[in-house]
């Protein structure tokens, strides 16, 4: 085992019990180590750890470690230059395409007989009679191959869409009165905090990929809120309204849609009847689902008067969702009547 000196951690687990430590293992020489962990009533657990740092090319006989590559700049490389070729290639279809059109207007008769499939031949040959466009066309596929092949090898994708770190702050604000909701739980990773007196709130150093969990002992459920990539979130929050769409994904996970038509909007009753909105009624919640203790929300807005197309009429004080399962996702309209609320599907 390694001989270097003690390290001592303090870290403070969730309230489910479990916890999370993110070191840098630059600060760690490679090799073999042992991790003791000490409760506060003093019950031990040991386990081992291998650390492989970039700066050492192998360790024993048989580890090694990977070294970047040449092909992760040339994924780089081919990626622009096949974006520059596609606006090179673009430009002289343009310019053969006004050629053509030039061209025609000269033969308007023999034109105006060619079906539209003949054109799409015509339109083709010439671009194969102009040399520039068929070396770019080549060059295209060329390129394309090679850096379907170096994509293939390198990991071009998680670099050009890979997560950011950022700091992100906002206020919770409730949506009827516009002030900040204080006293809210808000998680992002292994960082917890409650929401400032004016409802505020600041994460630093957090991933962009991550999502704001919100949690309070009053709320039925948790939810996710995803979509951090800007550095101010302010996010609608109230408790009634936040049930309430418990309520229905609950209701909708065991299939009690009679139930929901009866939380649904009532000047609408008068347009649509049950049969019609159990009928249409779009559901991306299963009995697997029933239970589940968190909700995925990937857009969260409000507004004094919203237009509902699909009954081609505007509505004030909606609070509309958009909740994701999976990979399904489906808009929740909530809508505050006399002092209740209620759902627009």
């Amino acid at each position: 085992m390694s001989s270097q000196a003690f390290k001592t951690f303090e870290v403070i687990t969730n309230p489910d019990g479990t916890w999370n430590l993110d070191v840098d293992k630059n600060i760690f020489d490679s090799g073999n180590y042992n991790i003791v962990t000490e409760d506060e009533g003093g019950a031990k657990e040991q386990k081992s750890l291998i650390v492989l740092n970039e700066k050492d090319s192998t360790l024993g006989n048989n580890i090694t470690v990977e070294k970047k590559g040449l092909g992760d700049y040339f994924t780089v490389i081919n990626f622009i230059l096949f974006i520059i070729l596609i606006i090179i290639l673009a430009f002289n279809l343009f310019y053969l395409y006004k050629k053509i059109k030039t061209s025609k207007k000269k033969k308007k008769n023999s034109a105006r007989e060619i079906v539209f499939k003949l054109k799409i031949i015509y339109w083709f040959r010439n671009i194969l009679k102009n040399k520039k466009a068929v070396f770019g066309f080549y060059l295209v596929v060329l390129f394309f191959i090679v850096l379907t092949f170096v994509f293939s090898q390198t990991n071009l994708k998680q670099k050009i869409f890979s997560p950011q770190i950022i700091n992100i702050s906002g206020s919770l604000i409730d949506p009827l009165t516009n002030l900040g909701v204080s006293g809210i739980d808000l998680t992002v990773g292994n960082l917890s905090i409650k929401t400032e007196k004016s409802g505020g709130y600041t994460f630093n150093q957090i991933s962009s990929d991550k999502k704001i969990k919100i949690n309070n002992p009053n709320l039925v459920r948790s939810f996710l809120i995803g979509g951090l990539n800007d550095n101010k979130k302010d996010i609608y929050f109230n408790l009634k309204a936040f049930n309430f769409l418990s309520k229905i994904i609950d209701l909708e996970a065991r299939g009690k849609y009679d139930s929901i038509y009866d939380e649904f909007y009532p000047p609408l009753k008068e347009s649509v009847s049950r049969e019609d909105f159990i009928k249409n009624y779009k559901t991306i919640f299963t009995n697997q689902d029933v239970g589940m203790q968190e909700i995925n929300l990937s857009k969260l807005e409000y507004s004094n008067k919203l237009e509902v197309k699909k009954y081609k009429n505007y509505f004030q004080k909606v609070l509309s969702v958009t909740v994701e399962n999976i990979n399904t996702k489906e808009d929740y309209y909530l809508i505050n009547y006399n002092d209740s609320w209620y759902l627009i599907r």
